[in-house]
């Protein structure tokens, strides 16, 4: 064994060159870089603590042997107990409750990408400086809200740090003064204060002081430093200093925070809450990133459970095969990898997973934002006349006309972030959901009964086709097995569009007639009856394509889109359906539901089904896209059912979204073929096309297509297809 250690120290010596000990020179030449003063004993004792450190950082880079580089800093005359003392939180992070309800729903089985950085998307404001103080917790905070606020459409915004240090310091029991905030805090707690307090300034009306070496009046508390806002500060009077210096009406405009949320502590859903919500506040111990320069940090000791920095998560990555998370600090540009530092992920180190927390945000709909003073980028009223023109929009009254401006406006900025994140891959644009926010798209469009399918037994599935030598491409609609695209309007009937659309195709390839037929029929007669109401809902609120298999099955048969043509999403009379509170003009909202009796009963003619057309069943397709493939070419265009929420805007390209959760079915559509997109950027992607019922402006000229292979979206997760006689 003893041979071995020449061998070992050789080695060590060609990876990493020790240092010489610094001289009292190169000392002296330090702290005029760092803007140290000090009396000649302070000076003596400094310089021994120089020594010291640099010892410690050959240590640290001898130990980690090239893989993480440390270096002396801004940091080097602290002991590691005097930096645990004045730059670390003292009191320890708090642990949330694990059975509270502030913890955000996990995403299931997220897909995402290699790399991901919200510094790419202009949702990082620059690295800031705490200065000697343990301020990082408000720091954590508000950086965190400059974030959210951004990616809710609004300007990139520095927001004051020293607000939450000065109004939200912990209290000391004995004099009911807080400290300044200087000696640690909680994130939770910033957040905590930001919504009490209705708002929070700009850093420029309400700079940063507590770390800085310049005058901060007003806080004349006893023992109050006035030139240094930091220790040995004890505490500071909130009458002299917070109520002093707060100005509601210099508050950010439009920021109300309404509460705040926690992540789970498992590491990929941290990574998909990152990329859903924007960078997210985190803890961890940082005892071991005084001395930190670059490299992924891998520390082989640090106590998770001891969490005493708060800092900004905004991406991870991946070198050599090793995942690493991308962190902001608050220690200055100098410090780390220009401010910033990165460590490995997926393992829980220094406890980096224990605590995330977010701000959730309220924008005031009187947004109060002057539309027509703002950004001249944004789309000015001519336009969203314009656009109501092309989309033969009308609204009731001025206010209506406003608030659907905002709406408009805010997709607008909705539309151009995405394109960002997509950029060369998906493209997105304003149509003629522009004046619909997120939520009324899902409630109008999307299915809102979204009652669970029924849970097939063996004898439901196809029987699995031989999936050998598939070709790479196959597309219906060059057999004539698809009819044109068809428009819903707004209303949720895609169900029976993809139903419908499903027995054209069967029904081509049994008889070799391609007909068009009635959606209307299956949105009267079949609509679903609503746990609450006697009658049905017309339909236009969401079911399941299987169900109309079933009708259809049961009543006999279908006619044709000439003979009972689609009413439910369009403005023209519909009579007969004149039960109460019906809207005989625009058979969709506000209208709660219809008599049978008086729409379905009424209108349909058995004498008028298409002849030769009869479903003897239905059957799903096992949840694999191989056999899907396999089953389109042999049975026909396929019903699926998916995750619609981010294809409001869609235009072209293949649709490959970060997040998108699998199990949320919120919308039907036509399964028509598949094919493979090459890209000298992107290599190789197979994508499916699939054919929407949202007229031939939206998308690609109706159609969209979706990375196949990986059940983007839950679209392997309910395929159907009609069995006829």
């Amino acid at each position: 064994m003893k041979s071995i250690y020449p061998i070992l120290f050789l080695c060590i010596q060609v990876s990493y060159q020790i240092k010489p000990s610094p001289t009292f020179s190169d000392f002296k030449t330090w702290t005029i870089e760092n803007e140290k003063f000090y009396n000649p004993v302070e000076l003596e004792k400094r310089f021994k603590i120089f020594l010291e450190n640099h010892k410690n950082v050959e240590e640290l880079n001898l130990e980690y042997d090239g893989k993480t580089e440390f270096k002396l800093n801004k940091f080097a005359d602290m002991s590691q107990e005097e930096f645990r003392s004045k730059v670390l939180m003292r009191p320890r992070a708090k642990y949330v409750n694990k059975n509270s309800e502030k913890f955000f729903e996990p995403f299931e089985n997220p897909f995402l990408p290699e790399n991901f950085d919200w510094r790419n998307y202009g949702a990082v404001t620059p690295v800031k400086d705490q200065g000697s103080v343990g301020t990082c917790w408000a720091h954590s905070a508000a950086q965190n809200l400059e974030g959210i606020y951004k990616l809710k459409g609004n300007p990139l915004t520095n927001i004051s740090v020293e607000q939450i240090v000065d109004c939200d310091g912990l209290s000391k029991p004995q004099t009911k003064q807080s400290d300044c905030g200087v000696f640690g805090g909680w994130p939770y707690l910033a957040f905590q204060y930001v919504q009490k307090a209705g708002g929070i300034a700009k850093e420029s009306d309400y700079p940063y002081c507590a770390g800085t070496k310049k005058s901060c009046f007003p806080c004349p508390a006893p023992g109050y430093n006035k030139t240094l806002c930091g220790p040995p500060v004890p505490y500071c009077s909130l009458k002299d200093s917070c109520q002093a210096k707060v100005d509601p009406s210099k508050f950010v405009p439009n920021l109300k925070v309404i509460d705040w949320k926690q992540t789970s502590t498992n590491e990929t859903d941290i990574a998909a809450q990152l990329m859903s919500i924007g960078p997210l506040s985190i803890a961890l111990n940082a005892e071991k990133l005084q001395f930190y320069h670059k490299g992924i940090f891998e520390p082989r000791v640090c106590d998770p459970s001891n969490l005493d920095h708060a800092v900004l998560l905004v991406g991870w990555g991946m070198e050599n095969k090793k995942p690493y998370w991308i962190v902001k600090n608050s220690w200055g540009v100098k410090w780390g990898e220009n401010g910033y530092f990165r460590i490995l992920r997926d393992k829980g180190k220094c406890g980096v997973n224990t605590q995330v927390v977010i701000f959730v945000l309220s924008f005031m709909l009187g947004l109060t934002i002057c539309l027509d003073q703002i950004d001249e980028s944004l789309p000015t009223k001519i336009n969203f006349k314009q656009w109501m023109t092309e989309h033969d929009k009308e609204y009731q009254s001025d206010d209506e006309f406003h608030h659907k401006y905002q709406t408009y406006v805010k997709n607008h900025i909705l539309v151009e972030q995405l394109n960002q994140v997509y950029k060369d891959k998906t493209e997105f644009r304003l149509n003629q959901f522009g004046d619909l926010s997120p939520a009324e798209f899902r409630e109008k469009i999307l299915i809102r009964n979204l009652q669970k399918p029924f849970e097939s037994k063996e004898d439901k599935y196809f029987p699995l086709e031989n999936v050998d030598d598939l070709p790479e491409k196959f597309d219906w609609r060059e057999h004539d097995a698809v009819t044109p695209v068809k428009d819903q309007g707004m209303v949720g009937t895609c169900w029976a569009f993809s139903a419908i659309q499903n027995l054209e195709g069967v029904f081509k390839l049994r008889r070799n007639k391609l007909t068009s037929l009635s959606v209307e029929q299956i949105v009267d007669c079949d609509g679903f009856s609503s746990g609450d109401m006697e009658h049905a809902d017309c339909g236009v609120y969401g079911g399941w394509p299987y169900l109309a298999f079933e009708y259809v099955k049961k009543i006999g048969g279908i006619e044709t889109e000439q003979d009972y043509s689609y009413c439910a999403g369009v403005k023209k009379p519909c009579l007969p359906c004149s039960a109460p509170g019906y809207n005989k003009t625009e058979c969709g909202p506000p209208v709660p539901y219809c008599l049978l009796s008086d729409s379905c009963q009424a209108k349909m003619n058995p004498e008028k089904f298409v002849p030769d057309l009869r479903v003897a069943d239905w059957k799903r397709v096992v949840q694999n896209e191989t056999e899907i493939a396999a089953q389109l070419i042999s049975r026909g265009p396929l019903s699926v059912a998916l995750n619609a929420e981010l294809l409001q805007f869609y235009f072209r390209g293949v649709f490959d979204p970060f997040l998108c959760n699998p199990k949320a079915l919120n919308h039907a559509v036509l399964l028509v073929g598949w094919g493979v997109q090459e890209s000298k950027i992107f290599g190789t992607k197979p994508y499916w096309i699939v054919k929407n019922s949202w007229g031939t402006k939206w998308g690609e000229s109706g159609y969209f297509r979706i990375r196949r292979g990986k059940s983007k979206c839950g679209i392997d997760s309910e395929v159907v297809s009609a069995i006829l006689e």
